[in-house]
């Protein structure tokens, strides 16, 4: 008896010993191996995450000031083609509204959380969409010209059809700049697999890459713009992390959600 009992405790204490970190006071999460500290590149600052959304070592969850009401109106008003292909390509939707409020202006005339689908982005150099499609970026998730062209083609749109206008349309311009994501995710149009790590995922979008960029203010250590600042990435994360609180009880639930993702990670390898 006693040594059924005996045996009893060790199965338990090795159930224990397997059981997936712990997120603060949240239920467990599974073993995903973004939930460790970990960062891209070396004098970064590190980051996890968890069932809150991304927590930056020494920082904490950075959140906007006051309600989330910018993310909270871009689900409201544009949930349908969010959800539509964030569940196609899997990516989560918290990262797709994360990217909208960070690239995309507020519409002319109205509050400042709104988000304009027209938002129009003219590089130094720019001539035309003819000869310059790479130069300008259009539509809510600010894809250039020439990037929506190259993954569209992959999805079978002729990329004569896509200019400035075609990605007015909100469908159009979530469409191709989720599948763009999906598409770094797993290393193809990126030199590095971002994972849908949320910060990497975020860097590599606006930057077309994972690349090394120092700056006092810059705690991540990747590259974005403004140059030798963190700014983009820091409003970003405060995005993601507002949508991730906003989106956990709103009455119009996402499809694919980034909770759902960190219980369940697809096999890719670990970077950090």
């Amino acid at each position: 008896m006693r040594n059924a009992q005996l045996l009893i405790v060790t199965l338990l204490l090795g159930l224990v010993a397997c059981a997936g970190p712990r997120t603060e006071s949240r239920p467990s999460v599974p073993r995903h191996p973004l939930t460790r500290w970990h960062k891209v590149f070396r004098g970064g600052t590190p980051w996890r995450l968890t069932a809150d959304g991304v927590e930056i070592k020494g920082i904490g969850v950075p959140r906007t000031p006051g309600k989330p009401r910018t993310v909270t109106w871009i689900w409201e008003t544009y949930h349908q083609a969010i959800d539509r292909w964030s569940a196609h390509y899997a990516v989560p939707a918290e990262l797709i509204v994360a990217i909208i409020a960070t690239e995309a202006v507020p519409a002319r005339g109205a509050p400042g959380y709104t988000r304009s689908p027209e938002s129009l982005r003219r590089e130094g150099g720019y001539v035309s969409v003819a000869r310059t499609p790479h130069l300008l970026a259009a539509g809510l998730m600010q894809t250039t010209i020439a990037t929506a062209r190259a993954v569209m083609e992959r999805e079978g749109v002729a990329p004569a059809r896509i200019d400035d206008r075609w990605l007015f349309d909100p469908d159009h311009a979530i469409r191709a700049g989720t599948a763009y994501v999906a598409l770094q995710a797993r290393g193809e149009m990126c030199n590095l697999a971002t994972m849908l790590d949320p910060p990497v995922a975020v860097a590599a979008y606006h930057a077309g890459g994972v690349f090394r960029m120092g700056g006092r203010n810059n705690i991540w250590k990747m590259r974005q713009y403004p140059r030798r600042t963190g700014r983009h990435l820091d409003r970003a994360m405060a995005f993601f992390n507002d949508a991730v609180a906003a989106l956990e009880h709103h009455p119009v639930q996402p499809t694919f959600t980034y909770r759902w993702f960190v219980r369940h990670p697809p096999p890719w390898p670990r970077h950090g």
